[in-house]
């Protein structure tokens, strides 16, 4: 996922979050976070952290 792809779907997300219940609003204002972390790291970098999210919330 390139940069600009990050930024726009965070900013989507953020829309969505607006009209969000609170439960929803918090997991979508999360998901945001995580895209706009995404900005200027390396593919490979993301990958890993998105395996290593993955293992976290199905061990949960």
């Amino acid at each position: 996922m390139d940069d600009e792809f990050c930024r726009e779907r965070a900013r989507t997300v953020r829309e969505l979050a607006e009209q969000a219940d609170p439960f929803i609003k918090k997991r979508l204002l999360q998901l945001a976070a995580n895209y706009e972390r995404r900005v200027g790291q390396p593919e490979t970098e993301i990958a890993l952290t998105c395996w290593h999210v993955g293992r976290l919330s199905r061990a949960a």
